[in-house]
Order: structure tokens, then C-alpha cells, then sequence
């Protein structure tokens, strides 16, 4: 283990506060398809942005390399990705489907 001083200390602490708002992230969704009401993420993005941002700049030079986890376990990033990635598909189908009829 290498002696990182109060920064890694401080890095560390902000992730686990980072990991505890993603984990309250999966509870509200949770609690939301259960009790059928509208579902509200307490910091949208947030949690995600600043653990991934925590991790690209930690002092431990070997964590660094697992940056791209936060945004795949916070539910409200994972949400905009599979929409976003949905959308450019539909916009791939439809350029091609249009430039099939032109031909």
C-alpha cells in the first residue's frame, strides 16, 4: 500500500460518499417499481460524474484505470446512455432506410 497522505484520504471519502448516493439512486428506483409512483434520483448525474472524476485524478495511479465503473452502476447514467445509444440507432435506421428509397 502506498502512503498517499490526507489527499488519498480525502479522494477515498469522496468516493464512498459517491457510492452511497449511487446506492441511494438504485433505492429510490427500487422503491418506486414497487410502490407504482413516479421515481426521483436525489442527485442526478452527480453521483456518477464525481466518483468517475474522483477515480480519473485519484493519487493511487493503479485505480485510475476503473473510471469507466460509476457510470455504469449509477442507474440515472446508465439511463441516459441506453436512451442516448437507442436514439442513435433509430437515426441510423432511418438515414439508411431513407437512402434506400433515393437509389
Amino acid at each position: 500500500m502506498k502512503e498517499e497522505g490526507w489527499m488519498g484520504w480525502a479522494f477515498n471519502l469522496g468516493l464512498g460518499i459517491c457510492g452511497l448516493f449511487i446506492a441511494a439512486n438504485w433505492g429510490s428506483l427500487i422503491d418506486a417499481m414497487f410502490k407504482k409512483r413516479s421515481c426521483s434520483f436525489a442527485p442526478p448525474f452527480l453521483s456518477g460524474l464525481l466518483a468517475t472524476l474522483l477515480i480519473a485524478t485519484h493519487p493511487d495511479v493503479g485505480l485510475r484505470v476503473f473510471w469507466w465503473i460509476p457510470p455504469m452502476l449509477d442507474p440515472s447514467i446508465a439511463f441516459a446512455l441506453s436512451v442516448t445509444a437507442v436514439v442513435a440507432l433509430v437515426r441510423r435506421i432511418r438515414a439508411f432506410a431513407g437512402e434506400r428509397k433515393l437509389k
